[in-house]
């Protein structure tokens, strides 16, 4: 009987070591994780903003194009910056989250 509960607390043993190195791999593993994280986000908000200064100028562009010959009213301005200004409303809400 004796022998018994000495394996017993044996196992008991092993269990608690095999858990607290379970802990500390996981630990680690979340450190690592979290260092791998952060280059990639201030990649992320690199390249939005990249994305959202493009998307700046194509609209720009857009309201601001200006052909041979093409005279366009101080109303159609007004509209086409109106649609601009709308276009670009997403890409202003996104940025004060």
């Amino acid at each position: 009987m004796a022998r018994l509960e000495a394996a017993r607390l044996q196992l008991v043993a092993e269990s608690d070591l095999n858990r607290t190195e379970l802990l500390h791999d996981l630990a680690a593993w979340q450190r690592h994780a979290r260092e791998a994280v952060t280059p990639l986000r201030r990649i992320s908000a690199l390249v939005t903003s990249a994305a959202r200064v493009a998307a700046l100028f194509s609209v720009a562009r857009r309201v601001f194009r200006r052909r041979v010959g093409d005279e366009r009213s101080m109303l159609a301005i007004f509209f086409d910056t109106a649609k601009a200004a709308l276009s670009l409303w997403p890409m202003v809400r996104a940025n004060r989250r």
